[in-house]
């Protein structure tokens, strides 16, 4: 699994939500994540004024990185034996510390080894 490859699987399954995440691919995935979260709010003090062309571009690229994170945290939950459904605790207070703490559950060995496709 390199650094490179994960940020194209992560844009690859946009809006899939069948199949699972394994723990590091997770992992890994979010850290490319906040890190290209990072670099585009740091720019945000480099100028004092910044066109509105470029918050379009860092709301426009903040909401895509949201679309992505849903479904890759629906699939690592699913992973562990817990419903996909989960993933809308991201969207209540302190929600993203319960699905943290979910998603570092190791992998089900029982999950059913046919799944609807």
């Amino acid at each position: 699994m390199s650094l490179l490859r994960l940020p194209i699987d992560a844009f690859m399954y946009f809006f899939n939500v069948f199949g699972t995440v394994s723990r590091g691919r997770y992992w890994a995935t979010l850290l490319v994540l906040i890190t290209t979260c990072v670099v585009l709010y740091a720019t945000d003090g480099l100028w004092v004024k910044v066109p509105y062309s470029v918050e379009l571009i860092r709301a426009i690229s903040s909401l895509i990185l949201l679309v992505t994170y849903i479904p890759f945290t629906a699939k690592r939950l699913k992973d562990t034996g817990i419903s996909g459904w989960w993933v809308f605790l991201l969207f209540v207070p302190f929600g993203q510390l319960i699905v943290s703490v979910l998603a570092l559950m190791p992998t089900n060995q029982f999950k059913k080894t046919t799944e609807p496709v």
